[in-house]
This record gives C-alpha cells, sequence and structure tokens, in this order.
C-alpha cells in the first residue's frame, strides 16, 4: 500500500440538472474550479448510460470491460476519488449502485450515466495531497498513484503544512502518508 496525505479545502455542493452525464460534468467542474483531487458524494436517479460492471475475463490483458446497459430510471448512489493525470485533467473514478423495482446493479459509472430530473453531490475538496491518475500499461486504466507528484510540488507542500497547525508530513520517500480527510481545517 502507499499513501499521501491531505487536508480538507473547499466543501462544494452541485445540483446536477436533467441529462447531465456523468461523470463528465463533475471533471468539468473541477477543472473549472481547479480542484486538483476530492472526495465525491453523488445521489441521483439515472435513466441512461452504462457501467462497468467487472472485467468480462479477470485474467486476460488487456483488461476487456464488462459493460451494463442502464435502461429505464434506476436510483442510485456512488462514491468517488477525482485525481489529475499526467495531463492536467481532472478524472473522476466513480463506483456505485442503482437500483428498480427491487433489483440492484453495480459498478462504475466511468461509461457515462445520464441524470434523471436532479442529482446531487458533495465535493470535499483534498489539498496537498500527493496523487495522480497514470496509466497502467498491464490493464490500461488510469490508476490513482500517490507520491507521484514532482518532488518540488511535494517540498512546497511540506514547507506550507509546517507553516500551518497541521502536524509536519516527513516526505522523504514520496509516498508513504495516509490521507486524514478529517485534518485539523475541521477542528
Amino acid at each position: 500500500m502507499k499513501a499521501t496525505e491531505g487536508k480538507i479545502g473547499r466543501v462544494f455542493i452541485l445540483s446536477l440538472e436533467e441529462n447531465d452525464k456523468l461523470p463528465h460534468c463533475i471533471e468539468e467542474f473541477a477543472r473549472e474550479n481547479d480542484i486538483k483531487s476530492g472526495y465525491v458524494n453523488f445521489i441521483a436517479g439515472i435513466k441512461t448510460g452504462s457501467i462497468i460492471s467487472g472485467p468480462k475475463n479477470s485474467d486476460s490483458r488487456p483488461v476487456e470491460p464488462l459493460k451494463v446497459d442502464i435502461k429505464n430510471t434506476h436510483e442510485s448512489a456512488a462514491i468517488g476519488l477525482i485525481a489529475r493525470d499526467n495531463e492536467d485533467n481532472p478524472i473522476l473514478h466513480i463506483h456505485g449502485f442503482l437500483g428498480r423495482n427491487g433489483e440492484t446493479t453495480s459498478g462504475c459509472f466511468g461509461s457515462g450515466v445520464d441524470v434523471w430530473v436532479t442529482g446531487e453531490a458533495i465535493i470535499y475538496e483534498i489539498l496537498d495531497a500527493a496523487c495522480a491518475r497514470e496509466i497502467d500499461d498491464d490493464t490500461g486504466f488510469k490508476l490513482l498513484q500517490v507520491g507521484s507528484r514532482k518532488q518540488t510540488e511535494i517540498s512546497s507542500v511540506t514547507e506550507q503544512t509546517q507553516s500551518s497547525n497541521i502536524l509536519p508530513v516527513d516526505t522523504s520517500d514520496g509516498f508513504s502518508h495516509i490521507i486524514h480527510m478529517f485534518n485539523s481545517s475541521l477542528n
């Protein structure tokens, strides 16, 4: 396991509208508001789209996704993590559950789902966390890598952290810090 430490920055409450496409609308919001990383809670009705409900075969490479098409409106709840990729684009990796008429399915919303009537999301911005999404050659996925920012950025984060009321962080190895989502910024 690898980890990084951050602190809570801004908190955003979003009201999504009919036909907004998840995760794209939240990624665009993150771009417009310069959110480098963040935690997302999401609830909504989902009317169409598809989710990834696992690989077709766990052992094959490259991974072939098992897509489930969403037809008819479902209730949904999901959580995810925003992190920037190598081109500085915010990427939301979000998994959730969709239910209709007593049946439930779950998976990754990355392929895109469309909001029915309204959706609600809360984004907790995570500051000073050294993380990014990088292409994994084996799977082809943009996987979360922690401690992957340039050492100069990490050193700058350490200096900022030490000048605040947060405990100093040893960044000498660049990755072995635990995310403390509810840091002293909530005190």
